[in-house]
């Protein structure tokens, strides 16, 4: 997200520097110079010189920088709305990319069906724990559960690998359940890596809807073992 909002910036600032420019010097090819129609050469007229034009070219640069300024301002905060909320790797890409930490470990006994413990930040502020139930399939490295938080109950689908220790998923809430204020059947992305020295996985959360935009932390514990899941029973 950081890096669109520095390319729109970038961008905006190109394009205000240009057109500052072409202010400056009188209109750009218009005025100031001379042209050749039909063979002959026709004078554009006098320079424009003294005091006065020098005022004019000062106060229009003055004039053209605010506008810049305010194109630029509007510009980054239209830029990091859009990007608001929005993951810069879609789950696929992410289980496939390999963290930086190369004395990182990896096994497939992370990945555990039964009941997790999940919590979340948002507004600064810790939201849980929270029970849900994951069944991974370990043949296809397909996730899927159900759980409920304080916004309500919701249905988890996702992948992983165990190849780089990360697990992405797709929370969506059902309408009509938990807070019905916060609760309207959105969807949540969620992408974790696994933590080996606090034994969970963490990582962040993205929301991006005509509503609401935005993301912050999210944390990921096994909680506790239960009976055989049929894990092809959604496949």
């Amino acid at each position: 997200m950081h890096i669109l909002i520095h390319l729109c910036f970038v961008l905006i600032v190109l394009i205000v520097i240009v057109d500052c420019q072409g202010a400056r010097g009188g209109g750009g090819f218009r005025g100031g110079s001379s042209s050749y129609r039909a063979g002959s050469r026709i004078s554009s007229g006098s320079r424009c010189t003294g005091s006065n034009c020098n005022t004019g070219v000062i106060v229009g640069s003055i004039v053209g920088g605010i506008f810049g300024l305010i194109a630029v301002v509007f510009g980054t905060m239209y830029c990091y709305y859009r990007c608001k909320g929005k993951s810069l790797q879609s789950n696929t890409t992410f289980i496939a990319s390999a963290p930086s930490d190369k004395d990182q470990t990896y096994s497939k006994a992370y990945f555990q069906t039964g009941i997790w413990s999940s919590r979340y930040q948002q507004h600064n502020r810790w939201h849980g724990p929270h029970q849900l139930a994951l069944t991974f399939n370990t043949s296809m490295s397909r996730v899927d559960g159900e759980g409920t938080d304080d916004i309500g109950a919701f249905s988890i689908d996702g992948i992983y690998s165990f190849q780089t220790n990360r697990l992405a998923l797709t929370k969506v809430y059902k309408p009509g359940t938990g807070n019905t204020t916060e609760n309207y059947g959105h969807k949540v992305t969620i992408q974790l890596n696994w933590n080996a020295t606090l034994n969970q996985f963490e990582g962040k959360w993205y929301i991006q809807t005509s509503r609401y935009r935005g993301e912050d932390r999210f944390e990921l514990k096994f909680h506790q073992a239960i009976g055989l899941i049929d894990e092809k029973a959604k496949y």
